[in-house]
């Protein structure tokens, strides 16, 4: 894990100076929280940067894009149709 963590900083292109960010979309306790259970999260890797979203449901998240996403696709042109339901119904 740690060496895929270096490589994916270093680019391949074996660049030493470079930090890289990684965001973690939960909040910190349930990464803690994870850890605690047998899991993990990315933690403790050389120059690497680890930021919380502190998003409490992100399979919520997921499923909101996914319906905004069908919302926009089903816009035909010069026909409104759904558009205002199937984007209210999405909770985006």
């Amino acid at each position: 894990d740690y060496q895929f963590v270096e490589s994916i900083r270093q680019g391949g292109r074996g660049i030493e100076g470079r930090d890289l960010l990684v965001i973690d979309l939960r909040p910190w306790k349930s990464a803690w929280a994870n850890k605690a259970g047998g899991g993990g999260f990315e933690n403790g890797h050389a120059k690497c940067r680890l930021v919380f979203g502190n998003i409490d449901n992100i399979h919520a998240v997921r499923e909101a894009w996914r319906a905004m996403g069908n919302a926009v696709a089903n816009v035909s042109d010069g026909d409104v149709g759904s558009w205002f339901k199937d984007m209210a119904n999405s909770c985006w």
